[in-house]
């Protein structure tokens, strides 16, 4: 079930890393650590944008697609032991949008264009 929570969190970071924080100012400041651009620049640019959270989801969802419950040897859990295993496998998922509302109402500005500049 870890890997559930692992796919999410890394395609949530590279997602939020890409689209909100912007690609384009990430490499800037790779740029400003390394003092050169990594090479290609549009290649990284659209590997984070897009490449990377597709495989990602992809890899997500036909995980999820082959999922048939958890079983210990030929005994197969009851659907309440399943649905106790997802709801503690996404309790450390569900804090991310959870906890970034908060620091998104808690910033000063009026709207998210303030807040992304």
């Amino acid at each position: 079930s870890a890997t559930y929570s692992a796919l999410i969190l890394g395609c949530s970071e590279v997602s939020i890393m890409a689209w909100i924080y912007g690609a384009d100012r990430f490499l800037e400041d790779m740029k400003f650590m390394l003092g050169f651009y990594p090479y290609p620049r549009f290649f990284w640019k659209w590997a984070w944008k897009i490449i990377s959270p597709t495989i990602v989801v992809l890899i997500l969802v036909f995980t999820w697609v082959d999922y048939d419950g958890n079983s210990y040897g030929e005994y197969d859990f009851p659907a309440w032991a399943n649905a106790l295993g997802w709801m503690i496998t996404f309790s450390s998922v569900i804090l991310i949008p959870i906890v970034a509302t908060i620091k998104i109402c808690n910033e000063k500005g009026h709207s998210l264009l303030e807040f992304r500049s």
